[in-house]
């Protein structure tokens, strides 16, 4: 984990079994932790915010990855509300790593 100007943390995390690398700014303020998806990006809504050279999570290539409490096909999910923006996904549980 390095930490950038006192103001981030940054570091590596890996999500799903095998393990997807993904580099993320930490959040200490959250209890949440919210990723890219590669389903997400490939809907016309969220497209322009997903730029092609940020890996995303593939859900689908984990062996341990588990939905619930929420229906994807209809589109129902967790909505949270930030200061200057918001955030929509589905509650989810898979194996997950630092270093």
């Amino acid at each position: 984990m390095e930490h950038i100007s006192g103001v981030v943390f940054r570091g590596t995390v890996y999500l799903g079994k095998p393990l997807q690398p993904h580099m993320v700014d930490f959040d200490t303020g959250s209890p949440t932790f919210w990723t890219l998806t590669d389903t997400a990006c490939t809907e016309a809504t969220y497209m322009a915010k997903c730029p092609p050279t940020i890996p995303k999570y593939e859900s689908s290539k984990s062996s341990e990855y588990k939905i619930f409490g929420t229906d994807v096909n209809n589109r129902t999910g967790e909505y949270i509300g930030y200061g200057t923006g918001a955030i929509m996904g589905w509650p989810s549980s898979d194996k997950f790593c630092f270093d």
